[in-house]
């Protein structure tokens, strides 16, 4: 399986341009697999749906700011999604377009001052990186020139400072 295998359109209109106020009001789809039925509700009336017995799994993780603009030698654009850290200085990341980050490429960030060495591609079709100067590289590159990687698209995140968003969609700091 391929991460390419889960792209979609998402039109701007139904991405979430700031939170709700009262987080109760959000959307909730409920599917009904015995009778084929979708249903459109809000978030606070999930309750109706739950029974005893039944396992209800929250979700408290909060989305890091590490979308990074690079540029290649040859001066082509690739967006980074910092994933997960493998330990030392490497990076599990996405490579959008992916194809435009090769193993052994040098990718350069934050205008010159920070380049990251492909190191390898991951089975899924992400990429292997590791920042230079040193394993904090990509922390300060974050802390600087970062866009919050979550809603990607809104208005907000095109135009508001780092620490309106951060704070408007409780993204984590990147101080981990």
């Amino acid at each position: 399986m391929r991460v390419e295998d889960f792209d979609y359109e998402l039109p701007e209109e139904l991405i979430a341009q700031v939170p709700l106020t009262a987080r109760d009001a959000s959307r909730l789809m409920v599917l009904t697999r015995s009778e084929h039925l979708v249903e459109h509700r809000h978030f606070r009336d999930l309750p109706e749906y739950l029974r005893p017995g039944d396992v209800l799994v929250l979700n408290d993780t909060r989305v890091i700011p590490a979308r990074l603009a690079a540029t290649r030698s040859t001066g082509g654009k690739v967006e980074i999604l910092l994933l997960t850290p493998r330990g030392g200085d490497v990076w599990e990341c996405l490579a959008r377009p992916g194809r435009r980050a090769q193993v052994g490429q040098t990718l350069t960030f934050a205008g010159g001052r920070m380049t990251g060495l492909v190191l390898g591609k991951t089975e899924y079709g992400g990429r292997v990186l590791r920042p230079t100067p040193g394993p904090q590289a990509f922390r300060w590159c974050r802390a600087r020139t970062s866009r919050a990687s979550s809603p990607n698209l809104c208005a907000a995140n095109r135009s508001g400072s780092n620490s309106t968003i951060r704070k408007k969609w409780q993204l984590r700091s990147c101080g981990r």
